[in-house]
């Protein structure tokens, strides 16, 4: 009955942004995280899992969408992006970093004319709490099968898939609690707190789908839906208790649409729509990039654009943050860099709560200009 209920959670959820999104194709012919609930992982029965987020989404698109998995302009693809949250507010900040690679071949099935692709890529991901040495780490494999709906190849269907392992640890050696306090001056005594293993690792397993098209000249478009941890694994420290035995990793759902229209001899413009659904929290991202290229050649680029986070947390529904982004493509190495201007009032907070991130690219030659994939 449970896997039938988060079933029709998630087909209900992507009915209703699929008829979204079937709505903008036709006129166009188109986090802010709450892992601050980490820190108390150790202290509460149940807690909500809740995944790493970038504000850059789709430089590590596999880990967006497995389906994103080899769709890109080019023969190879390799990135690495770095995220530091809430450094100078919090007396332990966050810091993400990802990593990964992706290749497509050319597969010519059924001898036909069209260019079906096949992706494969590898991606790793690391989130840390120094103060108390709290390491989260995934990494996964992925695969993606993209067929060609038409001779020009300007039209696409892909189906892609990941499996991975989620790895958790902390190091007990930085925690402390109130019974080893001394009433002087340190926490020097003993604990009687029931502190379980420190380092496991569980398996997971997401799925995702992807539509590329070019419905008009000058437009091309881009939507895909993803549905990530549906073995719902257990991150519970406490698997082997018999009172905390148990912490469920939420099911999460990710919608994603993006346009690239071009407005001018150097310019495009590429709006785009993120919703990420992890019951009860939805992080909704919107926003537009401009990309400015010179003397009509992708040797040297320039992009630039502005997107915002609105959130829904247990209680609130509210604009989480701001953010601008730049970015420098010099021949096939792309550098960007964004920062999110906190400005949630959930925080309740006189400091404002921003964070830094930064991201490199690297770029195979191009072969299909028709391969339409926002960058960052």
């Amino acid at each position: 009955m449970k896997a039938l209920s988060v079933a029709f959670k998630f087909w209900w959820s992507g009915r209703n942004i699929l008829l979204f999104y079937y709505f903008c194709a036709n006129l166009l012919n188109m986090r802010s995280r709450y892992i601050l609930f980490a820190l108390t992982w150790v202290f509460f029965q149940y807690s909500f899992g809740q995944d790493v987020a970038f504000s850059q989404r789709y430089v590590t698109s596999p880990y967006l969408n497995p389906a994103l998995t080899g769709i890109f302009n080019g023969s190879v693809r390799v990135n690495a992006q770095y995220r530091n949250q809430w450094a100078n507010q919090l007396d332990f900040g966050f810091q993400s970093f990802a990593a990964s690679g992706d290749i497509n071949y050319d597969l010519n099935l059924f001898k036909s004319t069209s260019r079906d692709l096949l992706g494969l890529g590898i991606y790793f991901v690391n989130d840390r709490i120094e103060g108390i040495d709290f390491n989260t780490n995934f990494i996964a494999l992925s695969g993606a099968f993209h067929k060609s709906l038409n001779p020009k190849n300007s039209h696409y269907l892909g189906f892609g898939f990941q499996f991975g392992v989620l790895q958790k640890n902390i190091n007990y050696e930085q925690t402390n609690f109130g019974d080893q306090f001394n009433h002087v001056d340190a926490y020097s005594f003993p604990t009687n707190e029931p502190v379980p293993a420190n380092n496991f690792a569980v398996e997971d397993l997401s799925i995702g789908l992807l539509h590329l098209i070019n419905p008009v000249r000058n437009v091309e478009l881009q939507t895909g839906i993803a549905f990530h941890h549906l073995t719902v694994p257990n991150v519970s420290f406490f698997r082997f208790s018999e009172v905390y035995d148990r912490n469920s990793l939420i099911p999460k759902f990710t919608f994603h649409t993006a346009a690239s229209i071009k407005t001018g001899a150097y310019t495009h413009v590429i709006p785009r729509l993120i919703v990420t659904a992890q019951n009860p929290f939805v992080d909704v991202e919107m926003g537009v990039n401009m990309k400015m290229s010179t003397f009509s050649t992708e040797d040297y680029v320039f992009h630039g654009g502005l997107g915002v986070h609105i959130v829904r947390d247990l209680e609130t529904v509210a604009i989480a943050s701001l953010v601008p982004f730049v970015g420098v493509q010099v021949k096939n190495l792309l550098l960007g860099m964004s920062y999110d201007i906190g400005i949630n009032q959930i925080y309740h907070h006189t400091r404002n709560f921003s964070t830094f991130e930064f991201s490199v690219s690297y770029l195979g030659e191009n072969e299909n200009e028709a391969l339409f994939c926002p960058r960052f």
